[in-house]
């Protein structure tokens, strides 16, 4: 498996992948908490969903979380969070 060109190739074949639809990712018609338009400063997190921030840091990386991708319907999570890194007060494993 490889990147190309922004083809993922399997077995050096490049493989079609589907286009999500728009509103599986709600930034991609503006309408997520911080989607392409970057204009809210603050929004409400609707009920039965989950707003998600990753841990990147570096500035070239662009976040895959609620910022780019909207609120997280709770029934799209699988596992469970096994360590707390913040608020240091509550950290620790779960």
């Amino acid at each position: 498996m490889a990147f190309a060109n922004g083809t993922l190739l399997v077995n050096e074949a490049p493989v079609s992948l589907p286009k999500p639809a728009p509103e599986q990712y709600p930034a991609a018609t503006r309408e997520a908490p911080y989607g392409r338009n970057k204009t809210k400063e603050h929004s409400l997190v609707p009920p039965g969903h989950c707003f998600i921030l990753s841990d990147n840091t570096r500035e070239e990386e662009i976040p895959q979380d609620s910022r780019s991708l909207g609120w997280i319907p709770e029934n799209n999570l699988v596992g469970r969070a096994v360590f707390c890194w913040w608020p240091l007060k509550r950290g620790g494993r779960r």
